[in-house]
């Protein structure tokens, strides 16, 4: 493991905080799904820590990708602050119960292979059903029905985001998973909204699910300042890039898709 090379390992922290920061603000991932598995299994921290340590450098990074997606107008207010509402107790609850489980089964080898085998699972189940989603929204996009609300009943989607913000708040609290996972198939999927206004509002609630979730942790050994920091110079940076990346991604396709409308109106 890469702590064994003190060099080594503090040189590849910030590159690897640049790509999670990339990763996480373009995508609404948040990045911490990549970035817990690989601070425990490939720079062997303790699972409590990488976990402990990957939410904390969230909140540096998805602030500054929020004033970037807020900026370009990708932040919906009423359905971020409808997130906060079930997101921020069950981030609490989360890490209570990981503090639980490492006070009473340890982080010995038996549970480090069963969270191994979790976030397999479930960085395979993120991309997966992000490519789901991302062909349902294009292919929607296309027929000119991606502005359409799917669930029209204010409180029957007050009831989903409340819903699904606190199993976010709670995966989040717990295994450090950034959220997207749920936020964008509810806010595409069930709500209709675009692709960067999902993606911007799960980088906004991912800014105060962190800082619940840090603040649980203070006074334990579940954060690491100088991974966190040296993760922050890479990923702040990065997350300012993601935004961008998104949008012209966003507006390429819009615009093949009006060149494509005008060539079959044109005689």
């Amino acid at each position: 493991m890469l702590n064994d090379w003190p060099i080594l390992f503090h040189s590849m922290l910030p590159v690897l905080g640049f790509f999670v920061g990339v990763f996480g603000s373009s995508t609404g991932l948040g990045g911490t799904i990549i970035l817990t598995p690989l601070l425990a299994t490939v720079f062997g921290l303790p699972y409590n820590t990488a976990i402990g340590t990957a939410l904390a450098q969230m909140i540096g990074m998805s602030l500054s990708g929020l004033i970037r997606h807020y900026r370009l107008g990708n932040v919906d207010l009423k359905f971020a602050l409808n997130f906060l509402v079930g997101s921020l107790p069950a981030a609490i609850c989360g890490r209570l119960a990981l503090q639980h489980i490492t006070i009473r089964y340890g982080m010995e080898e038996n549970t480090r292979l069963v969270f191994n085998i979790f976030y397999a699972v479930a960085v395979s189940a993120a991309a997966i059903s992000m490519l789901i989603k991302l062909i349902r929204y294009i292919r929607r996009r296309r027929r000119g029905e991606a502005s359409k609300k799917r669930l029209k009943n204010p409180v029957s989607r007050a009831i989903v985001v409340f819903v699904a913000g606190a199993i976010t708040g709670f995966l989040g609290g717990l295994l450090a998973l950034g959220g997207g996972i749920i936020t964008l198939p509810v806010l595409v999927g069930i709500i209709g909204v675009r692709l960067e206004t999902a993606v911007g509002t799960s980088v906004f609630q991912m800014v105060f699910m962190g800082v619940a979730a840090t603040l649980t942790s203070l006074g334990t050994n579940d954060l690491n300042w100088v991974v966190i920091g040296l993760l922050l110079a890479g990923s702040v940076p990065g997350s300012l890039i993601g935004p961008l990346i998104l949008n012209r991604v966003v507006t390429r396709f819009e615009s093949s898709r009006l060149v494509k409308a005008k060539r079959t109106i044109q005689p």
